[in-house]
C-alpha cells in the first residue's frame, strides 16, 4: 500500500495490493560545470507476463471525521511495461 495525502483536509488515495516488478535506475551526474539528477523506473522490464506492475485497488479515504467516511474504490490499473525517465539538472548562474 502506497497512500497520497492532502495536508489540508486529510484526504488520501491508497494503491493497495501492489504487485509486479519494477526496476530503479537513479544517478547523480557531477559534472564541471552542473549537478544532474537522473531517474528511471522501468516496468516489467524482462517482459516476464509474470512480472507485469499492477494495482488491484485504487481507493480514496476520506477524512475520518468526514460524515462519509469509508473508503471509495476508484478502480485498479495495469502496466505491462515501458519506462518513466526524469533528468534534472542544476547550474549555477555566471
Amino acid at each position: 500500500t502506497k497512500p497520497l495525502s492532502d495536508p489540508i483536509d486529510e484526504a488520501s488515495i491508497g494503491f493497495d495490493n501492489m504487485s509486479g516488478l519494477i526496476q530503479f535506475n537513479n544517478a547523480i551526474v557531477i559534472n564541471k560545470d552542473n549537478v544532474g539528477f537522473n531517474f528511471g523506473f522501468d516496468f516489467n522490464p524482462d517482459r516476464n507476463p509474470n512480472d507485469v506492475f499492477r494495482v488491484k485497488d485504487i481507493n480514496f479515504y476520506p477524512r475520518v471525521d468526514a460524515v462519509n467516511n469509508r473508503a471509495q474504490r476508484l478502480g485498479e490499473m495495469v502496466m505491462t511495461g515501458g519506462q518513466i525517465r526524469s533528468e534534472f539538472t542544476l547550474k549555477p548562474r555566471n
